[in-house]
């Protein structure tokens, strides 16, 4: 598993072939992204959306992806 910024992210990705993803769907003010990723490259395994709710104050995806 990779924890990191995002140039940590950037230089460990050629070497994944599974990433475990959480999308917040929420527009916020930061200065670290995870990079882009090529949809060609990666198929979505499992996906699994959480609206807001009392634990959590924006609603968010999990995602499996799998290099293909």
């Amino acid at each position: 598993f990779i924890i990191g910024g995002g140039e940590i992210f950037a230089q460990a990705l050629p070497m994944a072939d599974r990433i475990y993803l959480t999308r917040v769907h929420a527009q916020v003010f930061c200065d670290t992204f995870f990079p882009k990723l090529d949809p060609t490259d990666w198929e979505i395994r499992q996906e699994f959306y959480q609206p807001a709710n009392e634990k959590n104050d924006y609603p968010f995806t999990f995602q499996l992806l799998e290099r293909t």
